[in-house]
């Protein structure tokens, strides 16, 4: 399976995240934010994973985000790791499941997921099936960046105010202008 718009988008991410440090001056609000978002992206990474090599082997696939939307999950994992260290698991689950992806050849991309979500509040949102192919798009081409503009936005917000010259992705406009993503 094309894994080029899963690595852009991970490229993309790891880009900003990569640019926030332990010691990055955020808002109390910003902070907790950022922590709970790369814990969350870390674990969600680790179960799709999981759910490709299911797909790649003829198992049914599930999907169940209870653990990655988890409060006290996600606590206890920004009160026992670093940001850094946080940042290091989504990268390496994020490779995990582009190598699995990659994997899955063509007669398998269109296998049903069962999707068992739930949302920030717990809270269970009625069971959906979707295409292996399409959740992988749809996480590649809106969940992945929708979560790269939240961090760029909670990085431009820092309290002293500077940014990097290369913190934030760039992206053509139909002008041809670049301009930051977060935008």
């Amino acid at each position: 399976m094309d894994t080029t718009e899963l690595r852009s988008a991970y490229r993309q991410l790891l880009t900003v995240a990569e640019t926030i440090t332990d010691e990055t001056p955020l808002r109390v609000d910003l902070r907790m934010m950022v922590d709970w978002l790369v814990a969350h992206v870390a674990i969600t990474e680790h179960v799709l994973a999981g759910a490709a090599r299911d797909v790649l082997t003829g198992v049914p696939a599930v999907i169940d985000n209870y653990e990655a939307m988890h409060t006290g999950v996600i606590s206890s994992i920004v009160d026992l790791t670093s940001h850094d260290r946080r940042v290091a698991d989504l990268r390496d689950n994020a490779a995990d499941l582009v190598a699995s992806v990659a994997t899955i050849p063509p007669h398998a991309e269109t296998a049903p997921v069962l999707l068992r979500f739930a949302d920030r509040g717990g809270r269970s949102i009625p069971d959906q099936r979707l295409p292996w192919c399409e959740l992988v798009h749809a996480h590649a081409g809106s969940v992945l960046p929708s979560h790269t503009r939240t961090l760029a936005f909670a990085f431009a917000q820092r309290c002293d105010g500077q940014l990097p010259a290369r913190a934030l992705p760039e992206q053509r406009t139909r002008a041809g202008v670049r301009r930051s993503t977060w935008r």
